[in-house]
């Protein structure tokens, strides 16, 4: 488990909810970073607004420029498989394919630490 998972899981422990935390870091081709960053803003206002999200942000790497983060917190694991199989889901998962040269998806809920 890499740092930003561990810190997931030790935050999700402390809170002792039953919140998920979903985290993608996604590697952009250098030509289409733009196109792709373009993309993940549309969709973060959908995602925003989906059943059970509490928030969802995105973020950029300091040390690498076409690595981005999105982080989405929601109110249960339930909320979080239908935000995985939602259609807007399914258009970035597109995008990314399309734009992206590598991604890692990780999930961490707190009724599945304890």
């Amino acid at each position: 488990m890499d740092l930003l998972g561990y810190c997931c899981q030790e935050f999700l422990k402390a809170k002792r909810c039953s919140m998920c935390i979903s985290f993608v870091r996604i590697k952009v081709q250098q030509a289409k970073s733009g196109e792709l960053l373009a993309a993940v803003q549309s969709l973060m206002k959908r995602f925003r607004r989906a059943n059970g999200c509490l928030g969802y942000r995105l973020s950029r790497d300091v040390e690498d420029e076409y690595a981005l983060y999105l982080i989405g917190e929601w109110e249960s694991h339930q909320s979080l498989e239908s935000h995985l199989g939602s259609p807007d889901f399914e258009v970035l998962h597109g995008a990314i394919r399309v734009l992206a040269t590598e991604f890692r998806f990780h999930s961490l809920c707190a009724d599945k630490l304890r």
